[in-house]
């Protein structure tokens, strides 16, 4: 399962450009003082692990796009031994372990952000080993154990801004545990390995925010603002389309109901009636633990003015198939308590598990004919424009973030910026006319324009309906206009363009 899992990621890994995220992500690698440039631009919401992986990924011989994304090839792939590890601990069930373990190495969602460096997929496989470990100490009753659980808690924390949540529902899950263990004594021995995993998670995670920290206050109390969109622009209203968009994106990678999206829903939300026993309790704890974190995160996003992006979210994927294959295995057994024959009822399973598996992994083999932003061809043109040619870029809100990816590119020439919301610079008119690059087409009678990507191949990128459903394209415009006064004009047309642009038809 997992080598099935490393190969669909690391397939075609780098045959697609950064687009912006994954851009900033190696400004700060490449900055050469990467923990104060987290600590000040990104502040307490940028910690650093995934950074430092990616530090090290960018000294294998491979081009930068490429080494970048390794370790979330690689987180990926644990990903996927991680939930089987879990499963097969909280189920004490190998069969409903290997099937929650081929479900996720085919998921779409999952198989396209394990190919994006970014840190959503490394937290996964993090929050999971943490919740295995826990599972495990509560068995083992060790004090390595323990040890083990607090070192894996803290690294998930050093990943991403959300892993305080998970990390709080685990202290309730050991309170409960606890209280459940007075009658045996064992309460005591439980929570003195827990203390002891916290105080090793603090130890561990401590220096960064001690580091971070006098930055961080005194930039608060200098009216600095630290978030995921400062700005502000979204409010994401509470209606069905959130958690259609949600199940659509995470469970097919799609912008509508699809077979695999209905049957998964359908699989997960039958899985506490399906399951028996202990099964059931562990579907009824993914399940609610699921729901939980999307209405908790839900009145965060809108607290903070940013839009539900599903691929901060992408760690709630292994356990909605975790609920899908206790479906799977609940129902072959209740086909065995009912007198069927086992072959029969074994038959059926797989069956369903192989129907499931073919449909994701037709999702997955679609995605990998989609695109990304197309900086890689923006580098090229801007590279082989004649020198006497005026080019400009925009608008963009992310101008030093082009300039960083140019440079790596080792494209060195002068470049005009128009800045997103900002008026149009004044630049002298170039003898050869002017090159635009933009995220919209002009559509000018005067300027000949195509895009730099395939329209209809482009990812979406995913969100509730406060962020539209949009794509980020680049396209490329050649103009030579007469008079400085047209050349104006074209660039108060350029410059009024969207960045963003909705998919097509």
């Amino acid at each position: 399962m997992v080598l099935i899992a490393l190969f669909l990621r690391v397939y075609a890994l780098g045959s697609q450009s950064f687009w912006i995220d994954e851009i900033n992500v190696t400004s700060f690698v490449r900055s050469g003082h990467l923990f104060s440039e987290l600590r000040d631009r990104g502040g307490p919401f940028e910690p650093p692990l995934h950074y430092l992986t990616v530090l090290a990924a960018l000294h294998l011989p491979f081009g930068f796009e490429t080494a970048a994304r390794i370790p979330s090839a690689l987180f990926g792939a644990l990903e996927v031994f991680a939930l089987m590890l879990l499963t097969r601990e909280v189920t004490h069930r190998r069969t409903t372990a290997l099937v929650a373990g081929a479900l996720l190495a085919v998921a779409p969602f999952v198989v396209r952000y394990s190919q994006e460096n970014r840190y959503y997929v490394m937290f996964s496989a993090l929050s999971l080993l943490s919740w295995w470990l826990l599972a495990r100490a509560f068995r083992v009753r060790g004090r390595w154990a323990w040890v083990a659980y607090g070192a894996m808690a803290a690294a998930m924390q050093l990943t991403h801004p959300f892993a305080p949540l998970v990390l709080i529902v685990q202290a309730l899950v050991v309170a409960f545990v606890a209280v459940r263990a007075r009658r045996t004594a064992s309460a005591g021995p439980i929570l003195r390995g827990y203390a002891i995993a916290v105080v090793v998670g603090i130890v561990l995670i401590l220096p960064w925010y001690l580091y971070g920290a006098s930055e961080w206050i005194s930039g608060l109390s200098n009216g600095k603002s630290y978030g995921f969109n400062p700005g502000g622009g979204y409010s994401v209203p509470i209606d069905s389309a959130l958690f259609t968009r949600l199940v659509e994106w995470l469970l097919g990678n799609s912008t509508g109901p699809t077979a695999l999206v209905v049957v998964l829903v359908v699989a997960a939300l039958s899985a506490p009636l399906l399951a028996r026993h202990r099964d059931r309790r562990v579907a009824l704890f993914a399940l609610l633990y699921t729901i939980g974190f999307v209405l908790v995160l839900v009145p965060l996003a809108r607290a903070i003015g940013t839009y539900f992006a599903y691929r901060r979210i992408e760690s709630l994927v292994p356990a909605m198939l975790l609920l899908v294959a206790i479906a799977v295995v609940g129902a072959v057994d209740r086909l065995v308590q009912v007198h069927v024959d086992r072959r029969v009822a074994y038959a059926v399973g797989g069956a369903l598990t192989g129907a499931i598996l073919a449909l994701s992994l037709g999702a997955t083999v679609s995605y990998y004919g989609t695109e990304k932003t197309n900086y890689r061809a923006l580098a090229r043109v801007v590279r082989d424009v004649p020198a006497d040619r005026t080019v400009v870029i925009g608008p963009s809100a992310y101008p030093p973030l082009i300039r960083d990816y140019l440079g790596w590119k080792g494209v060195h020439r002068d470049v005009t910026y128009i800045v997103s919301k900002a008026p149009p610079p004044v630049v002298p008119l170039a003898r050869g006319g002017v090159t635009w690059l933009t995220g919209a087409s002009p559509n000018q009678s005067d300027m000949t324009t195509f895009p730099l990507n395939n329209l209809r191949k482009m990812q979406v990128i995913a969100g509730d309906t406060s962020g539209p459903l949009v794509i980020v394209p680049w396209f490329v415009s050649m103009s030579t206009p007469p008079t400085v006064g047209d050349f104006n004009r074209q660039a108060i047309v350029v410059a009024g363009l969207p960045h963003l642009l909705p998919p097509p038809k």
